[in-house]
């Protein structure tokens, strides 16, 4: 489809809030997606991302984007009446087994790995309606639940009270931790909410004075990618900018070296591993090498493999499709199959790779119909390297219908260092596919 420029985002949003499924209905889907945003806004990536003028720049897009200037105080609340949420069995309101079995798995996993013992006191970072909070007060611990929203602030309240959880809910930005005890917490934890701090670096470097010498800081469901900035921007796939423009969000996204080394910076060392929401990482750091070492060991007991080390596979990864469009599936860069062939939907990314255990997982939805007496289509996944492309791993997938979403995941041994890795996706039959970009990450020695 043509590109969309900014000033056609208000006509989008307008589409999107009266149609019966939203920003996700097919109608709106078919319109306006794939998106290729085209912007006035310049931006320099050969800037330094910490420097005040490249802030600057995403600031602009953001004002451009949302039609607004920033404004986290007002911008970045649930409005609406929460009264009935305060005696609902959650306070989310969601009333979905498996959407809710998997919030709560990613709060207990992050726990979990944080190795705390006996009644340790920690952070709720971007605690939104308290579902963390009380998942961890449950627990036995002492939380100090940190978001900007009054109105959740207040819900959260009511119910710790009411529950007898250990909640102190606090009304803060993430700017304005000053009021809180230096040296005291035993970790601090996000869920869905690092990418909200305007200068994540920044906000490290003030949790690291808020923690113990051996606390940890966690997130899960945080949006780790590079495909529209090297380094950090605001997020461009039609969620975030139905969001932005409607709501006033700011959401923005960076790369695994890039978030490495904000925490680097504040002296602490981050460890990607397997197991986060929805298959994607789970990030957790320490300044203490002992405590570094004991979440290594409960996470290799718990099954979460390290990923995403240092100098491997590194972030200069590239895809590309000869069947599809660029899209967004579940808010990851993928391709969507837009006509018919015996090319890849997705190819790439010719990244070096040093020897050793990779997982490969990748979304993919199909939307043609199941016949009676067999499959609509298969998805064909294969990863290959070097010049002669050597085959190491081939598999087929069958179609299901119905547009469902669904995490494939792949293990491939590397017995040697290779120069030029490959994935690969192709379809055939009468389904036409949508595949995010496949994610690499190389497993625990």
């Amino acid at each position: 489809m043509p590109a969309l420029h900014t000033s056609a985002l208000a006509q989008y949003v307008e589409d999107a809030v009266n149609a019966p499924g939203g920003y996700q209905d097919p109608a709106i889907v078919a319109k306006y997606e794939p998106i290729d945003l085209v912007f006035d806004t310049s931006v320099d990536q050969s800037l330094s991302p910490y420097s005040d003028a490249y802030f600057a720049q995403q600031m602009a897009l953001y004002s451009e984007i949302a039609g607004r200037d920033l404004d986290q105080e007002q911008g970045e609340l649930h409005s609406g009446d929460h009264t009935a949420l305060r005696h609902a069995p959650n306070p989310t309101g969601i009333q979905d087994a498996a959407v809710l079995a998997e919030y709560v798995r990613c709060v207990a996993s992050m726990q979990a790995l944080a190795c705390l013992d006996g009644r340790p006191t920690v952070l709720d970072m971007g605690a939104g309606h308290g579902l963390g909070s009380e998942v961890i007060a449950y627990t036995g611990c002492v939380v100090h639940a940190v978001d900007i929203d009054p109105g959740l602030g207040a819900l959260s309240r009511h119910r710790s009270a009411e529950r007898n959880l250990d909640i102190t809910r606090l009304d803060l930005n993430f700017d304005d931790l000053g009021t809180l005890a230096d040296a005291h917490y035993d970790a601090a934890f996000f869920f869905q909410a690092l990418h909200h701090s305007l200068r994540p670096w920044k906000l490290i470097a003030d949790l690291a004075t808020k923690l113990k010498p051996d606390g940890v800081i966690a997130f899960v469901g945080e949006p780790i990618q590079n495909m529209w900035w090297r380094n950090w921007g605001i997020r461009l796939d039609p969620v975030s900018l139905f969001v932005a423009r409607r709501d006033g969000w700011f959401e923005s996204g960076w790369s695994h070296d890039f978030i490495r080394d904000c925490f680097a910076r504040s002296g602490f060392h981050l460890t990607f591993l397997a197991g986060g929401y929805g298959g994607d990482e789970i990030g957790i750091a320490t300044r203490s090498e002992g405590k570094r070492q004991a979440v290594l060991a409960q996470a290799q007991k718990l099954g979460f493999g390290e990923v995403q080390k240092a100098g491997t596979v590194g972030s200069d990864q590239q895809y590309r499709s000869a069947l599809g469009e660029a899209t967004a599936l579940c808010g990851r860069p993928a391709f969507r199959q837009v006509r018919k062939g015996n090319d890849a939907l997705v190819y790439g990314p010719y990244a070096a790779a040093s020897a050793g255990t990779y997982e490969v997982s990748l979304l993919v939805q199909d939307d043609g119909p199941v016949w009676r007496f067999g499959t609509s289509g298969y998805l064909t996944v294969d990863i290959i390297h070097g010049a002669r492309s050597e085959q190491l791993f081939r598999t087929r997938e069958r179609a299901t219908g119905g547009n469902k979403v669904r995490l494939l995941r792949y293990q491939v041994e590397l017995t040697r260092d290779v120069e030029r890795l490959e994935i690969r996706a192709f379809s055939s039959g009468a389904s036409d596919w949508t595949v995010s970009v496949p994610a690499i990450q190389r497993l625990a020695d």
